[in-house]
């Protein structure tokens, strides 16, 4: 437990037996004060990292506190603190509130901002067609919460539909190969796969056996 102070004032005297008092003076007492966090916030989901804590008057033995939670500290000097941030304190975004405590007294507090995962948003041109994100087969567009950094396998199965028209892959937005992995980037990003849409060529000839049709450039199975 502490108590949190910034500055307090006490008097001092001088008391000499037989002579009246003397004057009182006053002793200011400063107490430690946070004045910045670095960084000032994460991302939900990502790794452990270490804090630094800025500020003034710190003291030897002075902990760090993360929604009031103890971290590991290492005092620096007496403006600055290191404390170690596990990644069970920002698995969730949402808002902490840190605080350093130095023997006896407590400091204001700063927040601390944790950051949903930027949005990862895997589709096709034209929308609908299927998409295999990470070994799985799915239906674009499909959007994902990675953390930032994470690596993840995007790609497309070419041609795709049947009958009288099929869709057939042309590439990716990003430059990858038909199927490639990615970095989750730390920002809201969509990856799209290009296609084109292919049609069938069915010809005859009325009334038959009057001639032939034949089709150039020709086509191993007949789609344009």
């Amino acid at each position: 437990p502490y108590t949190t102070l910034f500055r307090s004032v006490t008097s001092v005297r001088v008391n000499t037996p037989g002579v009246a008092p003397s004057n009182a003076v006053d002793f200011a007492i400063t107490m430690p004060r946070i004045s910045a966090l670095s960084p000032p916030s994460a991302i939900a989901g990502s790794a452990g990292f270490t804090l630094t804590v800025t500020g003034t008057y710190f003291a030897p033995g002075a902990l760090v506190f993360f929604n009031q939670r103890q971290l590991t500290t290492t005092f620096v000097d007496r403006t600055q603190l290191t404390a170690q941030v596990t990644p069970d304190l920002i698995a969730a975004p949402g808002t902490a509130s840190v605080e350093a405590a130095s023997p006896g007294f407590g400091t204001n507090g700063l927040t601390f901002t944790v950051s949903a995962a930027p949005s990862t948003t895997i589709s096709t041109s034209p929308p609908g067609l299927q998409i295999v994100v990470d070994g799985a087969t799915l239906t674009g567009p499909q959007s994902f919460s990675w953390t930032a950094g994470s690596s993840h396998t995007i790609g497309v199965a070419s041609p795709q539909g049947s009958g009288g028209s099929r869709s057939v892959y042309t590439s990716w937005s990003d430059g990858g190969g038909q199927t490639h992995t990615i970095t989750a980037p730390a920002t809201a990003t969509t990856y799209t796969a290009g296609f084109k849409t292919q049609f069938l060529l069915t010809t005859a000839v009325s009334p038959a056996g009057a001639g032939t049709i034949t089709a150039s450039p020709t086509a191993p199975d007949g789609y344009y």
